[in-house]
Parts: structure tokens; sequence; C-alpha cells
């Protein structure tokens, strides 16, 4: 199957990213928020580039898999970061500063654990549709 017919979402989604962040950080200067919205498209972009390089490099014949392996652990650590970030943005649009920290702390350990099974944890690969 053709590369860039897998991948051409990722693609788009990539370029998106980045027009994004690029006009935040020029025309947003004075923006109340700046700082989320950079911290929410940095870890997005962060998961669809690792996203993007372990689809091509999970349909590259001999291409070696611990390398394809570290990919996927940061494409996880990425989408965990994002949903980090959404999180403490949610919670300041909710909830008082002081009981945020608390939920903010729980959410930091809970993402951790994760990480550490992510990363121990065994990685298969399925052919289908997306793998040759």
């Amino acid at each position: 199957m053709n590369i860039l017919l897998i991948t051409r979402s990722e693609i788009l989604a990539i370029f998106i990213l980045l027009i994004l962040t690029l006009y935040n950080e020029i025309c947003a200067k004075y923006r109340d928020g700046k700082d989320f919205f950079r911290g929410v498209a940095l870890t997005a972009l962060g998961h669809t580039v690792f996203g993007l390089i372990t689809e091509i490099t999970v349909n590259l014949e001999g291409f070696p898999v611990i390398w394809n392996n570290i990919a996927h652990i940061l494409f996880f650590a990425f989408a965990l970061l994002f949903s980090l970030k959404y999180f403490e943005y949610a919670l300041s649009l909710i909830i008082l500063k002081n009981r945020a920290k608390v939920l903010l702390r729980t959410a930091y350990v809970i993402s951790t654990v994760c990480l550490v099974v992510t990363v121990f944890s065994p990685i298969h690969y399925l052919h289908g549709n997306g793998t040759d």
C-alpha cells in the first residue's frame, strides 16, 4: 500500500498544528491562555509526528524493531502529555486553583504509572489494511 495514502491525515494534521502554533506565538502575545494552547498544541504535534513515524517504520522491511518500539513509546508518552495538558486546561475553567492542584497531582501519578507500564509492556504488531 502506498505510504502517502496511509499517512495523509498525519501530514495534514502536522501542517495545521504548525500553522496554529506559529500563529499563536506571533499574534497572541497578550491573550490569556496562550501558554495552555502552546502546551496542548506541542504535545498534539509530538503525538502526531511520532504517529507518522511509527506508521512509516512499521511498514519498512528490515527496519530495526527497537527504533520502532521507541517511536511507539514516545507516541504513547505524547498522548499522555496531551491528555494531561487538556485535563489541566479543563480544570482551570471549572475548579479553583488550590483544589485543582490535588487533582493534577493525582493525574500526574496515574500518568506516570501508565507510562512505566507502557515502557515495560511488549508491543505486538498486527498485519491489517494499514500494514504490509
